[in-house]
């Protein structure tokens, strides 16, 4: 009988994956689901989506693992989440103190026995329901989900659960906790302390802004910010005193450009982030260094990594923050000793990000013909969006499976040619800030436009910053971020060939196969989910077409075409 395990996370931005003898049968996210960031609690929507997507009963379900174990998550939508009153004063209590963490663990027990209560009571699960260490789901997510099962791992986030770093040793799947950094100073509050300093808005869109301002700045600060970022025997110590509204951080950004001061913060960051990841790699006898965590879904991190000589062969998770703990949780059933059947470790790393939820044409179809949407069926619909895109129109592409997380992919974005200054620009602007875009190349193109100094592998999951060539940077400025790097995500012809056949498309037409791509969404809202939520996206960010599936919709301000191919092209 197949060997079938949920995966659940019931954090903020939670989801549920189900996994069979090692391969990936679906996953969805609660976010995207309900239209509504941060959402809390057992994973409801996202555990029907998957179950009714592989028409599987819930007693075929062997185990449920859910990340995490001590957490003390409650249910409800960002602000309007409301933890008990002691939990709260708990919280205040720095997370090593003996009270406050019998406090948090008192009201975690209590949620786990609510998760499983539920997931008996409203879905039928008979089966044991399993609970695992939040950095250890990291650490899985990031080794085993990219087929290294044999690597050094290490997480970072904020510390909430009384831990924001790990390292973890893993030996043919089996972990080995090596080291671990506890406390509320880690490195993502002290940058959320820099944002909250520089004003900039809270949501899910904070770092990009964050990067965005660095991308403006110089790190004229360093030596200011550096003393409260410091690295001692193998640890980072964050100076607490700078957490709060410090008048230190207020004296700087007083005195000099916020762009300035967020270069600064980020290049202490950075800076410790690589003497942390390298003090434990150097140390360990692995090859292979897999990384995971909140932190590492800042490109400024993942690229500080990159950066130093002494490592190789890093991996980064895909959805390295929470929202690819569903998929972490899953994998964890291949951990050796886990579970009483343990599955199979995989051969390889997950094929592809695009491993969400997708739609047949005939349901597309269904939902633009009782939206009043003006749509044409194109049979080759990824040469139509090529050549649209070469002509210089903005098109809003939805097709396929869905990618894990928010990024935007391609699968789930807004696709732009790069040329000139049109990202910061034009129709789009007032919704999405240049910052929000990425470059987007195939893997053949990757050698011609960037310094080879990181495997393009590496850029499958996630755009990671690399140094462009030539006069890249002249051609294509906006793409150009913090420290003169460009954030990269890669397209491989074998992992999603539709959307390499529209780069290649592109091509053709303007003689590069790159794009600029951003997330299919608005401002602080998660990514598009299904046609209806893609067509009500792209009216409301007045882009001039949609590609939904193989359907090419035009936007009211667009004039009619009789074959809605474009008339003149860049040469």
């Amino acid at each position: 009988m197949d060997h079938i395990v949920l995966g659940l996370y019931d954090g903020p931005s939670g989801g549920a994956a189900l996994l069979r003898d090692g391969a990936l049968l679906a996953i969805a996210e609660e976010d995207r689901i309900s239209r509504r960031t941060g959402v809390a609690g057992l994973p409801r929507a996202a555990v029907q989506t998957v179950l009714h997507a592989t028409a599987l009963p819930p007693d075929r379900i062997r185990a449920v693992v859910v990340a995490t174990e001590s957490a003390t998550y409650a249910e409800g939508v960002g602000g309007e989440r409301r933890l008990p009153l002691l939990v709260r004063v708990s919280e205040s209590i720095p997370s090593p103190a003996p009270l406050g963490r019998m406090i948090r663990d008192s009201f975690a027990a209590a949620r786990r026995r609510r998760i499983d209560e539920a997931l008996r009571s409203e879905f039928g699960i008979s089966c044991p329901v399993r609970f695992l260490d939040h950095h250890l789901a990291h650490a899985v997510g990031a080794s085993i989900a990219t087929g290294c099962p044999d690597s050094l791992a290490i997480t970072m986030d904020r510390g909430a659960d009384g831990m924001w770093a790990s390292v973890i040793s893993f030996e043919q799947g089996r972990p080995q906790r090596i080291a671990g950094d506890p406390g509320s100073g880690s490195i993502l509050a002290f940058l959320e302390c820099v944002a909250d300093q520089l004003s900039v808005p809270e949501g899910p869109d904070r770092f990009v802004r964050l990067e965005e301002l660095a991308a403006r700045g110089s790190h004229l600060h360093y030596e200011q910010l550096a003393p409260y970022v410091t690295f001692h025997e193998g640890f980072v110590r964050v100076d607490e005193s700078v957490l709060g509204r410090n008048a230190t951080i207020i004296r700087v950004r007083t005195s000099a450009r916020k762009e300035d001061v967020a270069a600064s913060a980020l290049t202490v960051a950075a800076e410790a982030v690589r003497r942390f990841c390298t003090h434990w790699y150097v140390r360990s006898d692995h090859e292979r260094l897999a990384l995971g965590g909140d932190l590492f879904e800042l490109p400024s991190m993942v690229r500080a990594v990159l950066e130093a000589p002494e490592i190789r062969g890093v991996r980064v998770a895909p959805a390295p923050g929470d929202s690819g703990l569903p998929l972490a949780a899953a994998f964890a059933a291949c951990l050796p000793d886990f579970l009483p059947a343990p599955q199979p470790l995989p051969q390889g790393e997950l094929p592809s990000p695009f491993v969400g939820i997708s739609y047949t044409d005939e349901t597309i179809g269904g939902i633009l013909a009782r939206e009043s949407a003006e749509y044409h069926l194109r049979e080759d619909i990824h040469q139509d969006v090529g050549r649209i895109l070469a002509e210089g129109r903005t098109i809003a592409r939805f097709h396929g499976p869905a990618e894990i997380g928010n990024l935007g992919l391609g699968n789930r974005a807004i696709l732009r040619s790069p040329e000139g200054e049109s990202l910061r620009k034009g129709r789009l602007g007032f919704a999405l800030p240049s910052g929000a875009y990425h470059a987007m190349c195939t893997r053949e193109a990757f050698a011609d436009l960037f310094y080879a100094d990181a495997e393009p592998a590496v850029m499958r999951n996630q755009p990671v910053p690399v140094e462009p060539v030539g006069t890249f940077p002249d051609r294509f400025p906006d793409l150009v971020g913090f420290g003169g790097k460009v954030r990269v995500h890669v397209v491989d012809e074998s992992t999603n060939p539709d959307l390499h056949r529209v780069l290649t498309e592109f091509a053709e037409w303007s003689g590069v196969a790159l794009l600029a791509a951003a997330p299919f969404r608005l401002p602080n809202e998660p990514l598009v989910s299904s046609p209806r939520d893609a067509l009500r996206t792209f009216r409301l960010l007045g882009a001039d077409y949609a590609a939904i599936g193989h359907y090419l919709v035009r936007a009211d301000h667009e004039p009619a075409s009789k074959t809605l191919e474009p008339t003149s092209v860049r040469g």
